[in-house]
Formats: structure tokens, C-alpha cells, sequence
């Protein structure tokens, strides 16, 4: 979020409390009451997209970041759009296969999905799926499942799902009655994980999942990651230390960045 901050806009505070920001509040018509408010203008300082307040959310900050790149006319990075979408809408698919590392490589693939765990229900190797039901109907995500050979079994997380899995899979769909074990950490991403250097790279699920897609399918993972995050990459590739750190896919986005600092302090040339 910082470096987008950084990076795509020129970022100016206003303080709603200050008497020397009282001109600026004036001229756009912003009380010194107000609640924190973000907004986007272009060159002549004119609106690019909708004022908006009650912005409190790291995704609700980023959904308007890419609104405004877009009514600029210009590119939106992946990362980027990552960031907007809303985690608390996200929900949960559970499919069976024959080896949960291929199954993880295939539903990252698939748009909609931010996030795939390896996982076993009984003595069956499972993926869990979070996906975006806005973006990727259940329906959809079933037939696809079944045409990458990653739904031996479907386990229905709710009714609704148990009826759309039936009527597409028949008797393989089931209801899912016990939390399914997440696989060992060395199982999880296993492709992502077995790629030196890279493995090594701070990165969020969501890019950990499409980048660990990407190289199950041999396309270019370069796409996922930011100007920032593709010159660490090179600066991991260069150091023969640069490996010895191995990401350890923490359990939520908000501890990167302090493997961040641990993993710079270890490259040679960090001041």
C-alpha cells in the first residue's frame, strides 16, 4: 500500500487541525471537523474520482486508489488490485484431487481465487480455495475445478453449495462435516517454495498463491510483484546470502513487514 502511495501519486497531508492548513481546507471545501477523507486529483487539482469519506480500511484506500488510476486513464498495477478487494465478502471452496501440490498450482490459477491451503480431510489430500464470489461464481469454480482434475470430491461448506455441487458433480459432492488439517508448512505453495531466491521475497497470500500458480504453469510471475519488489528480487539473486532466509508464509499480511527488515538486514549493502 505504501509503495503505491509512493510510487503512483504525490501524497500531500492536510492536517484538519492546523491553523496553517485552514486555506487549503477552504479551498476544497473541506470542514475542520471532518473525519479522515482521501482524495484524488489530477494535475489541476481538479477531482479524478468521487469525493469519499469513511475510508478506514487498507482495501476501501486501495478500491479508491484504483478508481482514481482509472478515471486518469492510467495503468493499474495486479498488486494494486489485490489490495481492494474485500476480505470480509471472501468465502471458501474445498476440493479433492490426487496431489494437493498440483492442485494448489491449478486454483490459484483461476480468477476470482486469492488464497489456496494445502489440507487433508480424512486421508484425502484437499485444496482449500478463498475466492471472491463477485468475481468467480461457485458454479463456475466447480466446473473449472473438474477440468484441471481437482475435484475427485467436492466438500460443500453450506447448503447452498452442497445443492450446486450435486447437480454438477453428483454423488462426489458431500458436505464438509469437520474443519479439514492444514498440510505441513513445507507442503503449502509447493512450488513457490522450492524456487530459490524467490521463496525468499516478502509477499502477501494473494501473491504467494497466483506466483506459486504461475510457475506450476510456466507463465511470467513478474507480473504479481511491484517495482519495489522486483528490485529486491535481483538483490536477493546477487547475494550469495540471499537465500538463507526462507519465507515462512506468515498467517496474515501484517507481519511482512518485519520479515521485511530481517531480511534486509541479512543482504549485503543495507546501511
Amino acid at each position: 500500500m505504501v509503495e503505491a502511495i509512493e510510487d503512483l501519486f504525490i501524497p500531500v497531508l492536510v492536517y484538519n487541525n492546523k491553523p496553517s492548513d485552514a486555506v487549503t481546507l477552504k479551498r476544497f471545501n473541506e470542514p475542520s471537523w471532518n473525519n479522515p477523507v482521501v482524495r484524488y486529483f489530477d494535475s489541476n487539482l481538479k477531482d479524478v474520482t468521487p469525493r469519499k469519506d469513511g475510508t478506514w480500511k487498507i482495501n476501501q484506500v486501495a478500491a479508491q486508489m484504483v478508481s482514481a488510476l482509472q478515471g486518469a486513464r492510467q495503468n493499474v498495477p495486479r498488486y494494486l488490485l489485490e489490495l481492494a478487494a474485500d476480505a470480509s465478502k471472501q468465502q471458501t471452496a474445498t476440493f479433492a484431487m490426487h496431489c494437493y501440490w498440483e492442485g494448489e498450482g491449478k486454483l490459484g490459477s483461476i480468477d476470482g481465487v486469492s488464497d489456496t491451503i494445502s489440507a487433508w480431510v480424512g486421508n484425502l489430500e484437499v485444496v482449500r480455495v478463498q475466492y471472491d464470489p463477485q468475481a468467480v461464481q461457485y458454479a463456475d469454480l466447480v466446473e473449472t475445478a473438474q477440468s484441471f482434475e481437482c475435484a475427485s470430491k467436492v466438500f460443500a461448506e453450506s447448503k447452498t453449495q452442497l445443492t450446486t455441487a450435486r447437480r454438477l458433480v453428483g454423488n462426489s459432492a458431500e458436505s464438509l462435516k469437520s474443519k479439514p488439517r492444514n498440510a505441513k508448512l513445507s507442503d503449502q505453495k509447493y512450488y513457490l517454495r522450492n524456487t530459490p531466491y524467490l521463496r525468499s521475497l516478502p509477499l502477501t497470500r494473494f501473491q504467494s498463491t497466483k506466483i506459486n500458480a504461475s510457475l506450476k504453469q510456466k507463465t511470467d510471475f513478474r507480473t504479481w510483484l511491484s517495482p519495489r519488489q522486483l528490485q529486491l528480487l535481483e538483490r536477493l539473486i546477487q547475494s550469495k546470502d540471499g537465500d538463507a532466509l526462507k519465507f515462512r508464509f506468515p498467517e496474515n499480511d501484517a507481519l511482512l513487514p518485519v520479515y521485511h527488515e530481517r531480511l534486509l538486514r541479512l543482504l549485503p549493502g543495507t546501511q
